[in-house]
């Protein structure tokens, strides 16, 4: 293996998936619905993989296809350059998932409990086992609750504890589904820091992030990939896929009353109007920077309330870049 093949610990060429759609009438010829079409990816050792798209678009498919839980009807799939049809045991065990879904812990149980039967699972037992959990429990940030049952959880606590599960078993490869969704703005602060510092920093593990949030993607992120309708669609950095948009950087203010018609006059090419009392201006890399832009707005008599750089939105991305037809 050379030293190029070496980066990549995930390799996928050509993988398509389909299904048959539900119908009410059983008589009638269930119509098939592809959900990913050839889709080539290398995911590198050691980075966070972003793989963005909007519901719908395939991400939830193709992370159970790299977590075996389902077949792909065509395609190659290499795990450290070891073909799919010969994973094993071995190599499955390699692959953490974490998803939303509750109903794979059993409720009557604390947290403690769930993670003690799960690692019993990867063939721990007795203090390895304990002291694997407590380290899981701790570095998920759930430690002071592991004792209570698992029905008492809030819904960030049952998310902490899926992470949690998947330290447990120690793999090389992350398969994170919105692992952030359900999680307060500060617990996401948390989780991103323990992506980078923990899993990336210590555990020295690759991340593969399924998300339709692009600042996570902009915080995380060594590679993005933008998956819509079952094709790829783009990838590379996500400095790289601004680049290709083609836009750039844009100002939005929110004010009382009117903005100063002297103000507009000078700057009116790059304003669009939002909502009443908000514009968006586009900023020009060789003109006027945002802080004159605010302070002009400001001496010129707008009853400024507050200015800042909109976040970027991943359903914009997709219509101005991907779907330019929709």
């Amino acid at each position: 293996m050379d030293q190029q093949e070496n980066k990549i610990l995930l390799a996928l060429s050509g993988v398509s998936k389909s299904f048959k759609e539900p119908i009410g009438n059983p008589f009638r010829k269930r119509p098939i619905k592809r959900a990913l079409t050839a889709v080539d990816l290398e995911i590198p050792r050691n980075k966070v993989s972003c793989l963005l798209g909007p519901n719908g678009a395939g991400k939830t498919t193709l992370i159970k296809i790299l977590a075996s839980l389902i077949t792909p009807d065509s395609g190659d799939i290499r795990y450290d350059g070891i073909p799919r049809e010969r994973w094993d045991r071995s190599i499955q065990a390699k692959i953490g998932l974490v998803t939303q879904n509750e109903r794979a812990f059993y409720w009557r149980l604390t947290g403690r409990q769930n993670l003690l039967f799960f690692g019993s699972l990867y063939d721990l037992a007795g203090k390895a086992l304990k002291a694997r959990v407590d380290e899981a429990l701790s570095e998920s940030g759930i430690f002071d609750s592991a004792d209570k049952p698992y029905r008492l959880y809030s819904t960030g606590m049952k998310q902490k504890l899926n992470i949690a599960r998947a330290l447990v078993g120690n793999p090389e490869l992350y398969l994170l589904d919105e692992p952030a969704s359900h999680l307060d703005p500060l617990a996401r602060e948390d989780f991103w820091e323990f992506i980078t510092k923990t899993l990336i920093g210590k555990r020295g593990a690759t991340v593969f992030l399924c998300t339709h949030d692009l600042e996570e993607a902009r915080r995380l992120a060594d590679q993005v990939i933008i998956l819509d309708r079952g094709l790829i669609v783009e990838k590379g950095r996500l400095g790289e896929l601004r680049h290709l948009m083609g836009g750039n950087p844009e100002l939005e203010l929110r004010f009382e009353g009117q903005a100063p018609a002297a103000w507009l006059r000078r700057h009116g090419a790059g304003v669009s109007a939002r909502d009443k009392g908000c514009l968006r201006v586009t900023l020009d890399p060789a003109g006027t920077d945002q802080e004159e832009l605010i302070r002009t707005f400001v001496l010129e008599g707008g009853a400024l309330l507050e200015a800042f750089r909109p976040q970027d939105d991943l359903l914009e991305l997709l219509n101005r870049r991907i779907r330019p037809d929709a």
